[in-house]
């Protein structure tokens, strides 16, 4: 009960199965255990956001930015956070942060920051980058809340079913 693994590596499952209150209890767990875990807290973050309960993941979201702040996924799960919160200040702020730590040839992501900045041109053919790796996970972009921007367009499914 003391290990974060169990929790972290229960918790993908249980997300992976859209079992999404289950995984919710079992971070919270991981949390009691470890309350700055970045894998934990980023992946909760993830629930809340799948779940619209974005007022609640917003602390949570703010504290993994102080835990990791040079870590590019997690400043981007706040960028999409404020974006889905409506504060368009905030969320630039944290996609200038995220454009500044990304990796040039990080296509998933950089799509994902498209997306939350509303370029869907940009984030389309990044996506389209993406898709091209050995590891895309196609089942994981239909529910990837910072992907929901572009998910409407015809373009998206025409990569994700390629």
């Amino acid at each position: 009960p003391k290990m974060i693994a169990p929790y972290a590596n229960l918790g993908v499952v249980l997300m992976k199965q859209d079992r999404h209150a289950e995984a919710e209890e079992v971070y919270r767990q991981g949390l009691a255990v470890a309350p700055n875990d970045k894998y934990i807290l980023h992946n909760l973050i993830l629930i809340l956001r799948m779940e619209q309960r974005e007022q609640e993941a917003l602390p949570l979201g703010e504290r993994l930015a102080v835990v990791a702040p040079q870590e590019a996924n997690f400043v981007l799960n706040l960028a999409g956070l404020y974006r889905q919160l409506g504060d368009t200040a905030a969320m630039a702020k944290f996609a200038g942060e995220t454009r500044r730590l990304l990796r040039p040839d990080d296509w998933y992501d950089r799509a994902c920051l498209e997306s939350i900045c509303g370029n869907a041109d940009a984030a389309l053919e990044y996506l389209r980058c993406a898709a091209q790796d050995k590891d895309f996970d196609r089942a994981w972009v239909w529910h990837d809340p910072s992907l929901q921007w572009i998910r409407g367009d015809a373009r998206f499914g025409t990569i994700v079913r390629a």
